[in-house]
C-alpha cells in the first residue's frame, strides 16, 4: 500500500523513481530532531560542562562589586560586563568572576578575579571576534554619558533582594539600558536600569 502510494506521488511530481522509502523519510526527520542532542553530547564528550550560577553564588567569598573594582584596578577602562561563571572541563572545576573591559584604545580585555581570594587570576586580551564585537556593541549601546557599571550595580542591588552575580550593559535592541542579575537561594531575578540615570525600568 505504502509503495503504491509513493509511486503515485512520485509520478505526479514527474519523478522516474523514488530513492527514499517512507521509513527513510522518518529516519531523516528523527535524525534532524536528534541533531541538537548530538551537539550537546559532543560538548559533554569534550569534557566541558557549564555550572548553573545558582550553584556558584553561595561559594563566592567576595562580592561582584569587589571583583569589578579589582579588575578595573588591574586594567583601567570602561567595564561593560561582569559576571560570576564556572564550568567543569575534563573533570576540573573552574570558577571566577570575569569582567570585560574596553580600554582607551578600544581594545577588549577579559579580566578574571578569583571568587574566593579576590585576587586577579588572569588578564587577557580578548581574541574571539564575536566576543570583541559583542562587548564593543554593549559599550556603544550604553550611550556616551552612561553611569559606570559599578554605580549601576549598586543601584540594581538596592532595588532587589539577593546576591548579584552579573551586571552588564545591554546591546543594540536595548540601547541605553543595563541589567543586574541576582540569586536568592535557588531563585534568580533581574533588574533593568536606565544606563544614563540609573532609574529602575523593570524588575523580574
Amino acid at each position: 500500500m505504502r509503495s503504491t502510494l509513493m509511486l503515485v506521488v512520485c509520478a505526479s511530481l514527474g519523478l522516474a523513481s523514488c530513492e527514499s522509502s517512507p521509513t527513510d523519510v522518518k529516519s531523516d526527520a528523527a535524525a534532524s530532531k536528534a541533531e541538537p542532542a548530538k551537539k550537546e553530547s559532543a560538548k559533554e564528550e569534550a569534557g566541558e560542562q557549564e555550572i548553573d550560577v545558582v550553584d556558584l553564588a553561595a561559594d563566592a567569598k567576595i562580592r561582584l562589586s569587589q571583583a569589578l573594582a579589582t579588575a578595573l584596578a588591574a586594567k583601567p577602562g570602561d567595564a561593560v560586563a561582569a559576571e560570576l561563571e564556572g564550568d567543569v572541563e575534563n573533570g576540573k572545576r573552574s570558577v571566577a568572576y570575569e569582567v570585560a573591559i574596553v580600554d582607551a584604545d578600544g581594545v577588549v580585555w577579559a579580566v578574571k578575579v578569583d571568587h574566593v581570594t579576590g585576587k586577579v587570576a588572569s588578564v587577557e586580551k580578548e581574541d574571539e571576534a564575536d566576543e570583541i564585537e559583542e562587548f564593543k556593541e554593549k559599550r556603544e549601546a550604553a550611550g556616551a554619558e552612561h553611569l559606570s557599571l559599578a554605580e549601576l550595580l549598586l543601584r540594581g542591588t538596592k532595588a532587589a533582594k539577593g546576591t548579584p552575580v552579573e551586571v552588564t550593559f545591554r546591546g543594540k535592541k536595548h540601547a541605553g539600558q543595563a541589567r543586574v542579575e541576582l540569586v536568592d537561594g535557588r531563585t534568580k531575578s533581574s533588574v533593568t536600569l536606565d544606563a544614563k540615570t540609573g532609574k529602575v525600568l523593570e524588575k523580574k
